[in-house]
């Protein structure tokens, strides 16, 4: 889903724990200054666990649990982990398929005796599992997160309500990364054991595995470590907007987790506690997308960079989280890493991980990107709307020292932003610099037509909306102001 305007930004009280011998010094000295670097430059928050084999390489704790009270993250912070729930998920499934109450090749309607049967004959469990269904995604749709805001349901009525819409393409024939068909799944486990998913998830995974620190993120229940979720808006951090997880995503992303809970969880899942041989290789197949059971599975250039080595991991990212655990299965590593900002929306958490094998490798790792969210939002309070503007394309001709992805939409808001912080010159020339770098983008155009009806120059405010209008005549606001400008209204 861009922070005294900042807190500090380094408060780590946990200590690093490397192996006892020179190299493992270094190398926790070199990932301890490459996470720092993604910390300073406000790409990273939380918590970093390193081991490889039984061996903890690094575990460290960055930044704040809690900024309104200064609290830092520590050692047993506990985080919404997101998507990494679906890995849980799918593991309670394959345990199911092992006990013979559900088959992969069921479909949802053997399960789901009230999902409309025309299609749920035709999407089975495999399907679900590998993000193949074909089922439109609900946590795009707007009105079924808000109902979950204004409603208390179950998760059956919840799926009744937005799971039940028909497949968008034929169940099996392609991937498509879908919310919906985790969602269900914890409604087939519900049906099937008759137990809350959360009492399933407990039982037969978090119990067993000794993950006394993880559960369902419950809002109103007192959880002793939960760290504060914060997301980086056009003033910097802030709080991240709410949204009680297990109602709205279930077994789709509802888990907290600690970094040494995520660790016991990949020990289980090497080990026979919790699935046989067998399904634990059907778990990290990957089928279209790459996508196993609850996992992403990928071949990369090994260490020696003559053949290839398998990753299997998973992101997760929640209102105000961002997680990532990867394992680099021949070579023995495992990286976890909890951030509570949300960092994935300014930068690329998964390029901290890669450096970090880098580092074990005995390689260099990859520079770090700046975000240019960050680079502009830092200086938007104190900068002039043509400074901004001239910093943007002095870090575009720059090139690769700067992720720009996403530039239209960032000068788009933080151009509107200044403009209802009655910034009405400095919002009409970083929109103006919008509307010349992305002249196709209809919001730009939009957004410049507001600035400059509040600059007083209407004739142009016209030709703006117009702009907007032609670039895309669905564009409701661009019309209600030319309506407006035509009938003398500001």
């Amino acid at each position: 889903m861009p922070f005294p305007r900042f807190l500090p930004l380094l408060l780590a009280y946990v200590a690093v724990v490397v192996p006892g011998h020179a190299q493992g010094d270094s190398q926790a000295k070199q990932i301890d200054a490459l996470v720092s670097g993604y910390v300073a430059a406000e790409l990273f928050s939380g918590n970093v666990l390193v081991v490889r084999g039984d061996e903890v390489v690094f575990r460290k704790s960055y930044g704040l649990a809690n900024r309104e009270l200064c609290v830092p993250n520590d050692e047993g912070t506990k985080f919404r982990i997101g998507s990494l729930t679906k890995q849980f998920t799918a593991v309670l499934i394959l345990q199911l398929v092992q006990e013979g109450k559900l088959k992969l090749a069921g479909t949802l309607a053997e399960y789901l005796e009230w999902f409309p049967a025309e299609s749920g004959r035709r999407v089975t469990i495999q399907q679900l599992l590998g993000h193949t269904s074909g089922l439109p995604n609900y946590t795009l749709d707007v009105a079924a997160l808000d109902d979950v805001r204004t409603h208390e349901l179950t998760p059956e009525e919840f799926a009744r309500r937005h799971c039940v819409r028909a497949p968008e393409f034929e169940p099996g024939s392609r991937f498509a990364y879908c919310n919906t068909g985790y969602f269900l799944l914890g409604v087939v486990i519900e049906t099937v054991t008759k137990e809350s998913f959360g009492a399933v998830l407990r039982e037969r995974i978090l119990d067993p595995a000794g993950m006394k620190d993880s559960g369902l993120d419950d809002p109103q229940r007192i959880l002793p470590g939960r760290a504060a979720g914060y997301s980086y808006g056009c003033d910097g951090y802030e709080n991240a907007e709410f949204i009680d997880a297990g109602a709205a995503y279930l077994s789709a992303g509802c888990m907290y987790s600690t970094s040494g809970d995520l660790w016991r969880w990949d020990k289980a899942l090497r080990g026979d506690k919790l699935l046989s041989l067998e399904l634990r290789a059907q778990r990290i197949t990957p089928g279209l997308g790459n996508y196993g059971c609850g996992v992403y599975v990928n071949r990369v250039p090994d260490a020696a960079g003559t053949g290839t080595t398998t990753i299997v991991g998973h992101n997760g990212s929640l209102y105000g989280f961002t997680a990532n655990l990867t394992r680099w299965v021949e070579e023995d590593i495992l990286v976890v890493l909890l951030d509570n900002t949300r960092a994935w929306e300014r930068g690329n958490p998964e390029n901290i991980g890669a450096g970090i094998v880098a580092i074990l490798r005995g390689k260099e790792p990859e520079p770090l990107v700046r975000s240019l969210k960050v680079e502009l939002t830092e200086r938007a309070g104190t900068a002039s709307g043509e400074e901004l503007a001239h910093l943007y394309r002095k870090l575009k001709s720059e090139g690769a020292t700067c992720d720009l992805s996403g530039a239209d939409v960032l000068l788009n808001n933080l151009g509107y932003h200044l403009l209802q912080s009655g910034r009405t010159a400095d919002a009409l020339a970083l929109l103006r610099c919008a509307s010349e770098e992305f002249p196709t983008r209809d919001y730009v155009w939009d957004s410049l037509g507001e600035a400059l009806v509040r600059d007083g120059q209407l004739d142009a405010a016209r030709a703006s909306f117009t702009r907007a209008l032609e670039l895309a005549p669905g564009n409701a606001n661009a019309r209600a102001w030319l309506e407006k400008l035509e009938q003398g209204e500001r």
